[in-house]
This record gives C-alpha cells, sequence and structure tokens, in this order.
C-alpha cells in the first residue's frame, strides 16, 4: 500500500499508519469558512478500495458537501438539540441558531461505501465534545451522536 495519495483538492494524503485495521489516509486543509478542517478516506480492510477511484469520487464529493454543509446541519437541528437536552438533562434556552453556530466543522470523512461523516467541535454548549453526522451515499442524515 502506497504511503501517501496526492490529490489536487486535497493535496497529500498521508497514509495513517497507527490505524492498521482500517487503512486510512489522511491530510490537514483550510477550507474558507470553516478553517483547518481534517480530510480522511477510509476503507473496509476487507473490501479495499481502488484507490485512484475512491480519491477522485471523495474530490467529487468534497465540493458538493461544503456547498450543503449548512443545509445538512440545519436538517439535523432536532437532532442536535434532541442531543444537548440528554447531555445536560435539560432544555436548550438560546436559538438553535445560537447552537448550530457554536459548532465547528472539524473533519470531513469519505468512506469507501460512498458514505460520509461530519464531526463538529460542539463547543462551549456541548462542553467540546464532538457531534458527528453520518450521511448515506445519498447524503442523507442517517445518524447525529454526540461523541467524545
Amino acid at each position: 500500500m502506497k504511503k501517501s495519495l496526492q490529490s489536487s483538492v486535497f493535496g497529500t494524503l498521508q497514509l495513517n499508519e497507527e490505524l492498521q485495521v482500517y487503512p486510512t489516509y489522511g491530510a490537514e486543509l483550510v477550507i474558507p469558512e470553516h478553517g483547518g478542517v481534517s480530510i480522511s478516506l477510509g476503507a473496509n480492510p476487507s473490501e479495499e478500495p481502488h484507490w485512484p477511484s475512491f480519491l477522485r469520487a471523495a474530490e467529487e464529493s468534497h465540493p458538493i458537501l461544503l456547498q450543503h454543509e449548512l443545509a445538512i446541519r440545519q436538517q439535523a437541528t432536532s437532532r442536535i438539540v434532541g442531543i444537548y437536552r440528554s447531555y445536560h438533562q435539560r432544555e436548550w434556552k438560546g436559538s438553535t441558531t445560537e447552537l448550530l453556530t457554536a459548532l465547528r466543522l472539524e473533519h470531513l470523512n469519505f468512506f469507501a461505501d460512498g458514505t460520509f461523516e461530519l464531526w463538529y467541535s460542539g463547543g462551549t454548549p456541548f462542553e467540546c465534545h464532538d457531534i458527528r453526522i453520518e450521511l448515506d451515499a445519498d447524503m442523507r442524515i442517517s445518524e447525529v451522536a454526540l461523541d467524545g
């Protein structure tokens, strides 16, 4: 397996040799309006992808994900508020806009099966725990969870 993949969108993605069970390549990317974001391409070891094709698919999906990122977050609003309520055992007192703007995109994960994950730092409302939004291959929300 190559130690790195070269991308015109993501730059050089390095093989994460610490994750030997799941082959993963990653890079850091500065995205306008989001700042530094970790990008990763991950595969199931039993179905290792053709990495150049997988990389091209991720490069093509990347601008679409960014274009719809705010809408994805807004679609997840009720679940995010529910997570807040469950985590703190109380209602969110501010506006949903305040809660959503406290989230900061930190990771974009592309998977060989065509699914995606967007990871956000939960900021002060979530005591800096991460909020994970999973998307299916059609970019529909399949799960919203608190992690970390």
